[in-house]
């Protein structure tokens, strides 16, 4: 994906020989979550899970209004799952508990295209939008589970359950019965749009949206998609001279 990101560029440059190349960095927080169905029913009780991006990006102006701008970031995303149900009858109660935490740490490459426009003396407003190609690396997950029960003969458990998330695509029929990770595919399609206010002196604030469009599931039984929401802050350095 570095190498990807490096043609884009050099590639731009030559687009136009007048074309102003501006480089920068940005750190965001991101509020992210996940699909997961199976056999087309929907893990109930899902949340948000909070986490970071952080990234550098490459704004090539292809005219006053209209800019090309690849970034390249790492991101930490995941999901969550909670469920709390407490079946009662003749005096008796079961209640189930499970709190399911995923969490993944991915490289990005959104491909966006910027609008600006002038908004006062001091900078313009940005909207920008495009695909993103995004490369899971590793992951984690954490399945808390218990069940409180007041009926006789049923006895009260908990367990913990953690593991490894990995990216190499294997299906159930690929791995061991006692294997404990978590296998989803590597390379996830999808897409992107922001709005945000640039500053002349270079800073910048974006409120964006990023969703995917693959299964990267590699079940044929299992639907697992990504998004998340993220506010970003930036800068972006000095134009290089035409």
């Amino acid at each position: 994906m570095k190498r990807i990101l490096i043609v884009l560029i050099v590639s731009g440059l030559f687009i136009s020989a007048s074309a102003q190349v501006q480089f920068g960095l940005q750190a965001s927080g991101i509020s992210s979550s996940a699909k997961i169905k199976e056999e087309g029913e929907s893990f109930p009780g899902r949340k948000n899970l909070i986490g970071v991006r952080l990234g550098a990006l490459v704004k090539i102006n292809l005219s006053d209004k209209f800019a090309f701008m690849p970034e390249l970031n790492y991101a930490s995303k995941g999901t969550r799952f909670k469920q709390n149900e407490t079946d009662e009858e003749l005096g008796y109660s079961i209640t189930y508990f499970m709190d399911s935490k995923f969490t993944t740490s991915i490289i990005e490459l959104p491909l966006n295209v910027a609008y600006s426009a002038p908004a006062g003396k001091k900078g313009s407003v940005v909207f920008g939008l495009g695909p993103v190609m995004s490369l899971g690396i590793g992951g984690k997950y954490n399945v808390d589970y218990k069940i409180t029960s007041t009926f006789p003969g049923i006895d009260s458990e908990s367990e913990v359950i953690k593991g490894k998330i990995k990216f190499d695509g294997k299906t159930y029929d690929e791995v061991s019965d006692d294997d404990e990770d978590f296998h989803l595919k590597g390379l996830e399609l999808g897409g992107n749009f922001f709005a945000g206010y640039q500053m002349n002196s270079g800073l910048f604030f974006r409120a964006g949206y990023n969703f995917g469009l693959t299964n990267i599931s590699p079940n044929e039984d299992t639907k697992y998609t990504t998004s998340y929401f993220g506010v970003s802050v930036g800068y972006l350095f000095s134009k290089a001279a035409k």
